[in-house]
C-alpha cells in the first residue's frame, strides 16, 4: 500500500505551469478531423475549416440608398433656392427592376432605395430635397458625386475575407457569405465529446451515495451547433472498468472528458486506466489552484482530458482546457472574451501557482471593475453563481492592490 500511495504521489512531482500547458497542447500533433461542405444557410454555428472570401462585389451595382433621383451632381452646382437647377424626368429605376438607357445632361431618372443607379448619373438626391413640377425637378443647393449611392463593392469587394479559418460563423455571415457569391462552404462537424464520470459514491447502492450533479454541467459546456457531446455513463473507482469504457468508446468519441478519480487518493484510478488503455500522457498535473491534477491523454492522437470529482472545479477546468484544445484542433480562437479591467479591492495570493477567482463585473465610480469572490476555502459553487467570469492571475504575481488591472475571462 505504501508503494503504491508513494508511485501515486510521484505523478504530481513536476506540475507545469498553464503557460505550458498552452504551448504542449497547442504543439501536440492530434488526430487530423474530417471537413464537411454544408450549405451556407445551413452553416450558422458550425466551424469554418478553411478561409472563406468574397467571388464577387456587393452591392454589383451601384445603388441608390434612398427615394429620390438619380441626376449628374456637377449640374447642381451653384444651385440655390433663387436659382435652382433643373431636372426632366426620363425614367424610373427601382429595386429588380433598372433603368435601361444613360442619363444625358439635365435628365433625372426617379429611383427608390436599392434601385440600381442608371448610366451617366453619379448621385441621388432624395425626394423630399427637390420640387417636382410638369415632368422636371428643381434642386435648390449643390449635391455631391456619391451622394446617398452606394457604389459597386463599396460594402463587399471580391477577394475580402468574410469567414477566417476557425471563426464560428454567426449569423451575419450568412448574408455577407451569400452576396459574396458563397453558396456552400466547408466545416467542421460537430465534436465528438463524450463524458464518463467515476467515483463510487455516484452509485445508488453506496452508503455515501452523491448525486452526479458535474456530470450536466460537462454535457452543458460546449454549444450544441458544433459540438455533440454524449454521456459515456458512470463507472466505479476501478481501473479496468475506467479503462473498457474510454478504449471501447473511442471510436464514437474525438474527445473524452473524465471526471474524478484524478488525485492521490486510494480509488483514484485514472492514471492507472488510462495506461491500461494504451493512452500516452500527454502532461500530469498543472501549477493551478483549483485543478492540479488536471491531466491529459492521448489515445490514438485523441485527447482524454482528466479533471477532479469537485464539480465547481471541474466545470472550470473543462472550459479552460477545452479552449485551448478547441484552438489545437479545430483553429477556433476566441471562444472566450478575455478583457484587461481593474479589480475593485486588494487580494493576495502568493506567487508559484496561477490562481482562477471568479469575479463579478460592477460599475463603480463611472469604471467598469472587477469584484473578486470572497473566501478562501477553496474553489465552491457558490462562488461561481453570480461571476461574470474568472480573475486570471499569473503564478509569478502574489497579488494585487485596488486598481491594478486583471485578466478577466468571461464566460
Amino acid at each position: 500500500m505504501a508503494g503504491t500511495v508513494r508511485k501515486k504521489m510521484g505523478r504530481f512531482n513536476s506540475l507545469i505551469s498553464m503557460e505550458e500547458v498552452s504551448h504542449i497542447v497547442k504543439a501536440y500533433s492530434w488526430k487530423k478531423l474530417p471537413t464537411v461542405e454544408v450549405e451556407t444557410a445551413k452553416s450558422a454555428g458550425m466551424v469554418a475549416a478553411h478561409t472563406i472570401t468574397a467571388l464577387r462585389n456587393f452591392p454589383p451595382n451601384p445603388r441608390s440608398l434612398v427615394d429620390g433621383y438619380a441626376i449628374r451632381s456637377s449640374q447642381t452646382e451653384g444651385s440655390s433656392p433663387a436659382d435652382p437647377s433643373r431636372f426632366r424626368i426620363v425614367g424610373k429605376s427601382e429595386a429588380g427592376k433598372g433603368f435601361d438607357s444613360a442619363v444625358s445632361g439635365g435628365e433625372s431618372v426617379e429611383i427608390y432605395t436599392g434601385g440600381i443607379l442608371p448610366e451617366g448619373s453619379d448621385a441621388v438626391v432624395m425626394a423630399e430635397n427637390v420640387t417636382v413640377s410638369g415632368g422636371f425637378i428643381m434642386v435648390a443647393s449643390p449635391v455631391k458625386a456619391g451622394e446617398n449611392v452606394a457604389f459597386a463593392g463599396e460594402d463587399i469587394s471580391a477577394g475580402t475575407t468574410l469567414v477566417s479559418a476557425g471563426d464560428i460563423i454567426k449569423p451575419w455571415h450568412l448574408p455577407a457569405l451569400t452576396d459574396g457569391g458563397i453558396s456552400r462552404v466547408m466545416v467542421f462537424p460537430p465534436l465528438r465529446v463524450a463524458v464518463l464520470n467515476t467515483g463510487d459514491e455516484l452509485f445508488l447502492d453506496a452508503s455515501d451515495h452523491i448525486e452526479n450533479s458535474g456530470m450536466p454541467s460537462i454535457m452543458a459546456l460546449l454549444p450544441w451547433k458544433f459540438s455533440n457531446t454524449f454521456w459515456l455513463g458512470q463507472a466505479h473507482d476501478d481501473a479496468d472498468e475506467i479503462a473498457h469504457a474510454v478504449r471501447e468508446s473511442s471510436d464514437r468519441w474525438d474527445l473524452a472528458i473524465i471526471t474524478g478519480g484524478s488525485s492521490l487518493g486510494r480509488k483514484d484510478e485514472v492514471p492507472e486506466a488510462m495506461e491500461m488503455s494504451g493512452s500516452v500522457k500527454v502532461f500530469g498535473g498543472m501549477r493551478t489552484k483549483p485543478g492540479r491534477t488536471t491531466s491529459l491523454y492521448s489515445l490514438d492522437g485523441k485527447p482524454v482530458l482528466s479533471l477532479s470529482g469537485f464539480p465547481s472545479t471541474s466545470i472550470l477546468m473543462a472550459d479552460l482546457m477545452v479552449e485551448m484544445l478547441l484552438q489545437a484542433m479545430m483553429g477556433i480562437s476566441g471562444y472566450r472574451i478575455r478583457e484587461r479591467l481593474p479589480i475593485s479591492s486588494g487580494i493576495t495570493t502568493g506567487s508559484g501557482y496561477t490562481r482562477l477567482i471568479p469575479g463579478t463585473l460592477v460599475e463603480m465610480n463611472g469604471r467598469t471593475m472587477v469584484v473578486p469572490a470572497s473566501g478562501s476555502r477553496g474553489m465552491r459553487l457558490s462562488s461561481l453563481l453570480n461571476s461574470s467570469g474568472i480573475i486570471i492571475i499569473p503564478d509569478w504575481v502574489e497579488g494585487y492592490r485596488s486598481g491594478d488591472i486583471v485578466e478577466f475571462r468571461l464566460w
